[in-house]
């Protein structure tokens, strides 16, 4: 470990003796000073807790360290992950043991312009239009209720591509900007050894493509920019029986991003963006047709006055396959901040989705019993601080929440509800 860190010191140490490098590097820590909850429906009864814990850290968004240079016509990044323990578990389909390696690099990234109004990117690549800046990740993509809850495609901030691969980004007009990817990643489930082309020609002849996406945003005037976005999951080779014979399945689903902003979120007291986003799957019952299933209105809405900040996220998914079990939905979150000086900076936070230990459910539109509003509306209170000593940043804070009484049509709950003292540390350097 110390001789990977000094050779890491040491590496950074001779480029910036040569050239223009910019390093950084963040530590971040979390847990809860206290947290429990209340339960009561019938086959359980209690009040069980917990004091002092301390999470284990695998740095999924806030990695240890970051390094990048750059030139005017080149430059290149790669971010650090520690796994907090020294060792993890490695497992998928043909690879199951131990690692050791307390290090690890979470992406890499190198580019370069063969003049000025083309850049190419290549390692780990991404397009995106606009972002929620409470989280800066849960932009809601239209799936299915039962898709939302487990994670397949709940959150992702991405229109275009974000993966592994070759990107072009095209400016040819001040303001606009043009950016088409293709993923070709280094890793592959089945077999690790082996990569992953985005075009492929199999032993049968079968055509295969893995992801790729294309985004356009054109920046109109200072406060005011829109945007389109299109991202293709790809395309496999294995059949599924349907009753008018076979079709080719497809990977995942096929995401159509339109949005506008307005104003800006650090030059100006405000801003707002609305992104439709169009959500199209293959349809298992109708012989594998392209469908549009649903719409989800991602938007963000911030406002500053003297001291205050506050901010909002609102996601509305409409679906259109027209079962009960796949209701419209929506999902929120509100905050209120005051800076009372350069060190604390008090809030107040509402959401639907960021309970401490609790699963988390969207808020379903629906009409049956088990799918209403009020068979799942549930709420999650954080009051809270902020607080920055120096390169030290704390939030610590006081935080309440509910959960449904029905999940997927079924009684879920009769009384339970949720506290916890979370906090969250980190410095950066």
């Amino acid at each position: 470990m110390k001789r990977i860190i000094t050779s890491l010191a040491l590496a950074a140490l001779s480029v910036a003796t040569v050239s223009a490098l910019d390093v950084s590097a963040r530590v971040y820590m979390s847990g809860s000073l206290a947290d429990g909850y209340h339960v009561d429906n019938g086959s359980e009864k209690g009040n069980p807790w917990n004091a002092l814990t301390v999470n284990n850290q695998l740095q999924k968004d806030d990695d240890a360290i970051q390094l990048s240079m750059s030139s005017e016509m080149a430059g290149a990044s790669f971010n650090i992950f520690y796994r907090y323990g020294g060792s993890s578990k490695v497992s998928n389909a043909s690879n199951e043991g131990e690692s050791n390696s307390p290090l690890g690099v979470r992406s890499a990234v190198l580019w370069f312009k063969p003049f000025q109004m083309l850049k190419i990117s290549v390692g780990e690549v991404g397009q995106y239009l606009y972002t929620e800046q409470l989280d800066w990740w849960r932009d809601s993509t239209g799936v299915s209720y039962a898709q939302w809850r487990n994670w397949d495609g709940r959150y992702s901030n991405q229109t275009g591509l974000e993966e592994k691969g070759i990107q072009l980004e095209l400016t040819p007009i001040e303001g606009l900007t043009w950016q088409i990817g293709a993923g070709a990643t280094g890793y592959n489930d089945d077999n690790p050894e082996n990569a992953i082309s985005f075009f492929s020609n199999t032993w049968d002849g079968e055509k295969t493509y893995y992801q790729w996406g294309s985004t356009v945003k054109y920046q109109i005037t200072d406060e005011i920019s829109a945007g389109v976005g299109y991202r293709d999951n790809g395309h496999t080779t294995y059949e599924v029986d349907s009753s008018d014979g076979n079709w080719k399945e497809s990977r995942g689903r096929k995401i159509i991003t339109t949005g506008i902003d307005f104003g800006n979120a650090w030059a100006k007291p405000y801003y707002m963006f609305l992104q439709p986003r169009f959500c199209i799957e293959r349809d298992t019952q109708e012989a594998g047709e392209w469908t549009l299933d649903g719409i989800c209105f991602d938007n963000y809405f911030m406002y500053r006055t003297g001291n205050w900040k506050f901010e909002a996220r609102l996601p509305v998914t409409l679906r259109f396959t027209g079962e009960d079990y796949d209701p419209n939905y929506f999902d929120y979150e509100v905050k209120a901040a005051y800076d009372l000086n350069d060190t604390f900076t008090p809030y107040l936070k509402l959401a639907s989705d960021h309970a401490w230990k609790a699963e988390i459910y969207p808020i379903c539109l629906g009409s049956e019993e088990g799918y209403r509003i009020q068979d799942t509306f549930f709420v999650d209170v954080e009051a809270g601080t902020k607080m920055q000593f120096g390169a030290a940043e704390i939030y610590t804070a006081l935080e309440f929440y509910t959960t449904p009484v029905y999940v997927d049509g079924a009684k879920y709950s009769d009384i339970w509800y949720g506290w916890a003292i979370p906090f969250s540390c980190s410095v950066k350097m």
